[in-house]
């Protein structure tokens, strides 16, 4: 047992030997830390006029999104192209809540595009609801150009 022993600590030793503490620095280690990726540019909006038929599929979609489909009323609806091609639609929408009473003006924003069968499609990013949520969906269109 005493020769294994020796042999076993000796092994011991030498997987030890090579290994850093981790508060100290390798030898050699300049402390070069890679440069951070460049920031994209922020996109730019444009204003965009939607197409009647744009206005409707906005409205189908987003009203598939309430509680109440069939009780949506909708207030202004607006629109922006970003620099890059994307459609972003802000707007509002009155509709009833489980109780079947109407909420108020509630904010909307999402995406309208072609989807691969040709169709125009939206797809809500954001609705309203509470206070905190309201902003939050103003303030994203607000950054796209767009105010409601």
């Amino acid at each position: 047992m005493g020769r294994y022993r020796g042999s076993l600590l000796g092994w011991a030793a030498f997987f030890l030997a090579g290994c850093v503490a981790p508060s100290q620095t390798p030898a050699g280690y300049s402390g070069f830390q890679p440069p951070a990726p460049p920031a994209a540019a922020p996109n730019t909006y444009r204003p965009y006029n939607l197409l009647a038929g744009d206005i409707e599929v906005v409205k189908r979609f987003t009203a598939e999104s309430l509680k109440d489909p069939y009780s949506a009323m909708f207030g202004p609806i607006v629109s922006s192209m970003s620099d890059k091609g994307v459609v972003g639609v802000c707007g509002t929408v009155n509709g009833k809540n489980s109780y079947g009473a109407y909420i108020g003006q509630t904010p909307f924003v999402g995406v309208l595009a072609t989807n691969t069968s040709g169709q125009r499609v939206f797809a809500v990013s954001g609705m309203g609801g509470t206070a905190d949520q309201n902003w939050v969906v103003r303030t994203l269109c607000e950054r796209q150009g767009m105010a409601v």
